[in-house]
């Protein structure tokens, strides 16, 4: 039986924001840069940062997760069984090290350390001051960098009921929840990973939005906060954004994650800042969601809310679809991977009558899929961890979700902006003139282009079954087959049109030389026909006129029956086949040689 949200607590709460970058250079030079000189202009920035330092390079990509970096031996277990799962080649991908690899990595890290918690309110119809208030525990904060001009910045963050209460006693004032249900969640899901407000709406004389109110990230995680609902909400600063920049505002805390004040960070695309490249934003407001969730019993949540789940919208009615019955018709099998699923159903037995099966006492573990989000809900009663009381959701799969499949999802992610930007700087360079420019700038994308089909376009990851179906879903809902070729259709193209106008101009030059020739054919006509010595001759100095017409004549003669008949004869011999044209070549060198033996 199915139960609203709000009637279903939640065990084990964790997100994963992923929001893309493309890497521009702030001013376009004579020269384009690749998508390696990007990155390496952007690696210069962070490794030069002024104090405080914040942004770190992680020198070991196989260390992603903080827990790694002090670890040794049996502690780096974990980090063993994710390097295993991939394929030979991923693995170089991934985790492959500068020493390693002459210096570069195809993926350089770098992460920010002194993120610890964050705190926000989910903004409702009531008063500002009895919106609910949390406080999540940061658990990492990341920039992945990669050759073709992209970055890819992921934030993990989780639900801690003993840092809320930890919190509260510091300062009982917020009153953060301590205890989280469905209904929590999901409007956690659908209001955090917003990068800034898509829309504002007056209510009670505020301007409201979906945007979580006081968004603050916290570098000490018990530290008290001043809550002010409408702080980053003005309008008009992302209005005037907008129309002045030509470009993606971002709300101040996400600014601050990034390019902290009175410290050197990120530069971004529409903010002043120094350096010779920016990140740019790519896509819309919504970062891409990878959530972990267990709840006591999964098979009491309603078909309503498992669409909720997989396209992460906020709460409503459990009773309720959010789309119509026609759209979600197809919503099991094209979003749900259901391996490890098996709810409770009837069925007939031996004797043709109709029997109530319980649920699987172990595949009770759900994936949700679409083209933004990944939601993985398992069951988990919330007991404490010990020797007689495993919890496979918690003690294995949450592990695997932080490693395995959120590589997985990073790579599906990184592969639709890779093909986005590449498409993109493909299509600004029909802007540069003239053509030589233009040409030069597609040579350096084509090169990137190439560097991305062989060194990070991959369609098989894994050798383990679930990884390839997860890993083909998540492609099929980001349609990266569809835009990979459509990028080798604008490549192919491209390619074309420069072939053409490279033929075009050595046609042209051939025709200059042509022109440039006709004067010397002249003069080899008429020394011919006179003589070498013709200016010397005496007939040239008692009739010199009559001389130099016939000359003249020759010369206008010779012209004109070049410029007449030449295109007429080529033509003629285009269609004369091969073979006749060589033997009568022969027949015309026997011919002159019978002649001069004569």
């Amino acid at each position: 039986m199915s139960l609203p949200a709000s009637q279903i607590p939640v065990s084990l709460f964790r997100q994963i924001l992923v929001v893309p970058f493309a890497i521009r250079a702030r001013r376009e030079g004579k020269e384009v840069k690749s998508g390696e000189e990007l990155v390496d202009s952007l690696c210069h920035i962070l490794d030069r940062q002024q104090p405080p330092r914040l942004w770190h390079a992680v020198d070991d990509p196989l260390r992603h997760l903080p827990e790694d970096q002090s670890a040794a031996g049996v502690g780096l277990l974990d980090a063993y069984q994710e390097f295993v799962y991939f394929e030979p080649f991923v693995q170089r991908f991934l985790y492959a090290r500068p020493a390693d690899n002459g210096g570069r990595s195809p993926v350089r890290l770098y992460q920010r350390r002194d993120v610890a918690a964050l705190d926000f309110a989910v903004p409702g119809d009531s008063d500002p001051e009895s919106w609910p208030r949390y406080r999540l525990r940061v658990e990492r904060v990341s920039l992945y960098l990669f050759d073709t001009g992209n970055a890819l910045f992921a934030v993990e963050f989780a639900f801690d009921a003993a840092l809320a209460q930890r919190a509260n006693e510091a300062d009982p004032a917020p009153r953060y929840r301590d205890a989280v249900t469905l209904a929590d969640v999901l409007s956690i899901i659908e209001s955090v990973r917003r990068s800034y407000p898509p829309f504002f709406e007056e209510k009670k004389g505020i301007l409201s939005t979906r945007y979580p109110a006081g968004l603050t990230w916290l570098t000490d995680p018990e530290a008290p906060t001043a809550f002010d609902a409408t702080a980053g909400h003005e309008a008009t600063a992302y209005i005037g954004h907008v129309f002045n920049r030509r470009c993606s505002p971002m709300h101040p805390a996400w600014q601050e994650l990034l390019r902290p004040v009175g410290g050197a960070g990120l530069p971004l695309e529409g903010y002043d800042c120094d350096g010779a490249v920016v990140l740019a934003q790519t896509g819309d407001d919504r970062a891409a969601s990878f959530v972990s969730l267990a709840v006591p019993d999964p098979f009491t949540i309603s078909r309503p809310d498992w669409v909720r789940l997989c396209f992460a919208d906020t709460v409503g009615s459990h009773d309720d679809l959010p789309y119509s019955e026609d759209f979600l018709a197809r919503f099991e099998g094209e979003h749900c991977y259901d391996r490890f699923w098996e709810p409770g159903k009837t069925a007939g037995d031996e004797n043709g009558r109709q029997v109530k099966r319980p649920p699987s006492a172990w595949k009770n573990a759900r994936y949700l899929i679409c083209g933004y989000a990944l939601t993985a809900v398992g069951k988990w009663d919330g007991e404490p961890k010990n020797e007689k009381n495993f919890n496979y959701f918690r003690d294995v799969v949450q592990g695997h979700l932080r490693r395995h499949y959120f590589q997985l999802f990073l790579i599906s992610h990184f592969h639709k902006v890779a093909l986005l930007t590449l498409s993109d700087r493909l299509s600004q360079a029909l802007a540069r003139q003239p053509e030589e420019a233009f040409a030069n700038t597609v040579r350096v994308i084509q090169q990137d282009i190439l560097r991305f089909t062989n060194r990070y376009w991959f369609e098989e990851i894994s050798a383990q079954l679930q990884g390839q179906e997860l890993f083909r879903l998540m492609r099929s809902h980001l349609r990266n087959r569809e835009m990979y070729d459509q990028l080798s259709r604008e490549v192919s193209e491209t390619s074309a049109f420069l072939n053409n106008a490279e033929q075009r101009r050595v046609a042209l030059g051939t025709e200059r030389l042509n022109k440039i020739a006709y004067p010397g054919l002249i003069a080899a006509a008429v020394t011919g026909f006179f003589g070498m010595n013709f200016f010397e001759a005496d007939t040239l100095r008692d009739q010199p006129l009559l001389w130099l017409v016939l000359a003249a004549a020759l010369a206008v003669l010779v012209f004109l029956g070049v410029h007449t008949w030449f295109d007429r004869l080529q033509g003629r011999l285009q269609r004369v086949p091969g073979d006749r044209v060589w033997w009568g070549a022969l027949a015309v060198l026997g011919v002159s040689a019978l002649l001069l033996l004569i």
